[in-house]
């Protein structure tokens, strides 16, 4: 195992499209207000109203169900500024009732929203806890360590990031705390993942999030076994734990070794692999330097891998005019 100690990381901006000439950019339209789910899960018993007033006495109380919304009051959604006044934050509600026809209920603006099935895996790199409820302010019923989970369903409301249910073995089925960060679609593969070179391996499955680390982590050619799947990142195990691998993030194959003075006549970025934009390592001023492996893109970009003091790095030689080298490196 290969420790390739990082300093100095910068990622590569990208530039938003601007206009030529006398136009602006265009910005991106203005979202509207949200709409109001077409159903309301209820988790506790929540009396109903035949007006929006507290003070009338209820039509009846409901036990916990979904329920088919019909309206609501104006700017349901807005958020209360106020976090010493929580019933500013309930919002009135009118939904259709068999038997009563058209009743007004009072919730949480946070709660208006409905439980849906759900299929999926979901990884917890920190943990996590879990409650008897979706909404509890109270001691969790346990702490997972970091695992993958399964979840069952979610709650899913215009006001707050989803809340998955998940199964356990031991408690039942329990809600994960809504802050946790978390990796949903995890898929669970038994798969050989070749690497054809030296490639890298993260403790996320995050690309704009590798150039962050000081020290990276490498792993030589190899097969690995593969049991997690994250888009191109799979989850496998190694000699220092469990890490996430992506076959871009590697070393280009066809590279050669070389013993060659190249002559940057440009600023030229130090990239850590020269087929991917980040993560980059700052910039060379116009300089000779001595290169010890060479590779050649598709594109016929010229490609010097050397010794700099910020690791072992690739910087692409400019020709003269901006013009592609036709023929193969020597």
């Amino acid at each position: 195992m290969n420790k390739l100690v990082l300093c100095a990381v910068m990622l590569l901006g990208i530039s938003a499209g601007v206009s030529s000439g006398t136009g602006s950019a265009a910005l991106p339209p203005l979202k509207g207000p949200p709409d109001l789910p077409k159903v309301i899960t209820l988790f506790e018993e929540t009396p109903i109203y035949n007006k929006p007033d507290a003070s009338l006495k209820p039509s009846a109380t409901l036990s916990p169900q979904d329920v088919i919304t019909v309206g609501a009051e104006k700017e349901w959604y807005a958020r209360s500024y106020d976090p010493t006044h929580p019933d500013e934050e309930k919002r009135w509600v009118q939904i259709e009732t068999t038997w009563l026809g058209p009743q007004w209920m009072r919730l949480h603006r946070s709660k208006i929203g409905a439980v849906k099935l759900l299929d999926t895996h979901i990884w917890l790199p920190d943990g996590a806890s879990i409650y008897d409820e979706p909404f509890a302010n109270d001691d969790a019923a346990a702490v997972l360590t970091p695992q993958t989970v399964h979840a069952k369903a979610a709650f899913e409301s215009p006001q707050v990031s989803p809340l998955y249910l998940i199964e356990t073995t031991w408690l039942g089925d329990k809600w994960l705390a809504p802050s946790v960060r978390h990796y949903t679609n995890i898929e669970k593969v038994e798969e050989d993942v070749v690497l054809p070179t030296e490639t890298m391996i993260s403790d996320l499955p995050e690309p704009a999030r590798l150039g962050k680390y000081t020290d990276l982590w490498v792993i030589p050619a190899q097969t690995v076994k593969a049991y997690e799947k994250y888009y191109d990142f799979y989850h496998i195990e190694t000699s220092v734990g469990p890490k996430w691998v992506n076959k871009q993030f590697a070393q280009p194959e066809g590279v050669r070794k070389t013993d060659e003075e190249i002559t940057l006549t440009e600023p030229a970025v130090q990239y850590l692999y020269p087929h991917q934009p980040y993560p980059t390592f700052g910039l060379l001023s116009p300089q000779k330097v001595k290169a010890y492996e060479k590779w050649q893109s598709p594109q016929g970009d010229n490609w010097f891998r050397i010794h700099s003091w910020n690791g072992d790095l690739w910087v692409k030689q400019e020709t003269p005019g901006g013009k592609k080298q036709p023929a193969e490196l020597n």
